[in-house]
């Protein structure tokens, strides 16, 4: 029975490791490459993302302190929250 089993598996040449020899080849690289890349680019995005988000919130709870403390009226904290930050001057 175990001739059967090692007759129907073929042996593996002790040149190196299987991988090297049989997965890593040209298009193979290549699509790992993208792939990675485009992961990286999400987490990048996602990060960012957040960043911005916060930055946007920090700069909410500034203007309502302005607000509350009595430095700032609610019309110029509404006109300043109003502004887009994507917008260019």
């Amino acid at each position: 029975m175990w001739t059967m089993l090692a007759q129907a598996m073929p042996m593996v040449p002790s040149e190196g490791p299987v991988i090297s020899r049989v997965a890593l080849t040209e298009p193979v690289i290549v699509t790992i490459v993208i792939a990675g890349a485009i992961v990286l680019m999400s987490i990048a995005k996602a990060v960012a993302g957040t960043f911005r988000h916060a930055a946007r919130e920090r700069t909410r709870r500034e203007i309502a302190a302005y607000i509350a403390e009595g430095s700032m009226s609610p019309e110029q904290g509404e006109r300043l929250l109003r502004i887009d930050p994507s917008e260019k001057a």
